[in-house]
């Protein structure tokens, strides 16, 4: 199995962990990869809930969710699993229905998330 993340910059507290299986209490039994991104939280996003902390939230999602899009045209899987909408709507276009797993942590409040997430 491999997670694929956001490369992006983190906090100080979290560029001081070493083990970030240990850190997060997880068996180091799957690869972790890191994808591309344009990451302007630290620069936009000072003040959560502002509206530039949005515009950077969404730009980093978008350009996560193309990187990673990208990445898997050319990669071979079984299953493709996520917990995000966007990113598995996104797979279910190029990777077969079957294999593309969504699990929802929460159901969208908003019309457009409740669409997308009926979508897929």
């Amino acid at each position: 199995m491999t997670l694929w993340i956001p490369r992006r910059n983190n906090t100080a507290a979290m560029r001081r962990i070493e083990d970030i299986y240990a850190h997060y209490g997880v068996v180091n039994n799957f690869k972790i990869r890191r994808l591309p991104t344009i990451d302007l939280l630290g620069w936009l996003g000072r003040k959560p809930g502002s509206p530039a902390a949005r515009l950077a939230f969404y730009l980093q999602l978008f350009s996560f969710s193309l990187a990673l899009a990208l990445r898997m045209l050319f990669t071979k899987g079984e299953i493709f699993y996520s917990r995000d909408p966007f990113i598995v709507w996104l797979l279910s276009l190029i990777k077969p229905r079957h294999a593309v797993i969504f699990e929802a942590h929460q159901f969208s409040p908003t019309s457009a998330g409740k669409a997308l997430q009926r979508r897929v």
